[in-house]
């Protein structure tokens, strides 16, 4: 018995082979891709100070991605574990340290970063915030200048605060790259809202915050989506005297008309007891102010210096 094959035709053989090229194409769109860590303001970091670190992520298949952020000798921290954006605190000695982003998609490493860091200055004694309880009764001391969102979390909305959207790793036209604050504020029934920058988060006085020493201003930068928001900006005042603990000022800049385009504003803090900080910024906006009934607008680079 004799059985017959038929040759397959060259036709067939280019048919499979685009096939195969063309899977291999969509397989590579489909591949997430990390960008370069960035770090702002730069990679040389003072020991003890502070850094904004992010990273851009490309993913086109929209899957669910772990983004976990390790350092060789300083600490990290990130707003959540899908967080491409962090704070990195230089180490108390100096000398080179690198941060590493790894990103996973079911448990498994798929894409990764490396950047390095230089870290300068002389040895220094300032005690990080990660090592510090905060439910002793004791208001650890930070030595400015320092960048609010290093250290203080925005977790103390007030008045409509459900109708608040803050996105603190936004990448579109930051005042410093990588990233800003984009707040958006729909105004409801209350009729205002706004929120705090809080150490611990969600403190209104049940915990001590910290003590800064050396600070004669609060500086920030904020611009508006329509360059018609109108919002007033303070630091301190966290005072429920039904708490154990208060702020130990409060100092309002007043209502701000902002602009489309980037501007830094500058609260005095000259003569404040800033012994005692718990909210060390907050905004508030309000229907009177704002008659639209809605605002959006960016804020970047809070410092106390």
């Amino acid at each position: 018995m004799y059985v017959t094959k038929s040759p397959i035709s060259p036709l067939r053989i280019g048919t499979a082979f685009c096939l195969i090229g063309l899977l291999l194409l969509v397989s590579a769109c489909e591949k997430v891709e990390v960008g370069e860590i960035e770090v702002k303001p730069a990679k040389n970091v003072e020991v003890g100070k502070t850094a904004s670190v992010g990273a851009n992520i490309e993913n086109p298949k929209g899957r669910p991605l772990q983004i976990n952020w390790h350092v060789e000798r300083g600490n990290i921290t990130s707003a959540s574990e899908s967080s491409a954006a962090g704070i990195y605190t230089a180490p108390l000695e100096p000398g080179p340290d690198s941060i590493t982003l790894e990103v996973r998609s079911g448990g498994k490493l798929i894409a990764s970063k490396v950047a390095a860091i230089n870290v300068t200055g002389a040895a220094g004694v300032m005690v990080p915030p990660t090592t510090t309880d905060a439910k002793s009764s004791q208001w650890p001391t930070l030595q400015a200048p320092i960048d609010v969102t290093a250290y203080y979390i925005p977790s103390g909305f007030m008045g409509d605060g459900e109708q608040i959207t803050l996105n603190d790793a936004y990448r579109e036209d930051p005042h410093s790259p990588p990233i800003c604050t984009k707040i958006t504020y729909k105004i409801g029934p209350k009729g205002w809202g706004g929120f705090y920058y809080q150490y611990p988060e969600h403190n209104w006085g049940d915990l001590p915050g910290y003590s800064i020493q050396g600070a004669k201003k609060v500086t920030f930068w904020a611009k508006g989506l329509e360059g018609d928001e109108v919002v007033e900006f303070k630091a301190g005042g966290i005072r429920d005297f039904t708490k154990k603990h208060q702020d130990s000022f409060l100092v309002s800049l007043g209502r701000v008309a902002l602009t489309r385009t980037w501007k830094q504003y500058e609260i005095d803090l000259s003569g404040q007891d800033l012994s005692k900080v718990i909210g060390a910024f907050v905004w508030v906006a309000s229907r009177a102010a704002n008659p639209k009934g809605h605002l959006t607008f960016y804020l970047d680079d809070i410092r106390y210096e």
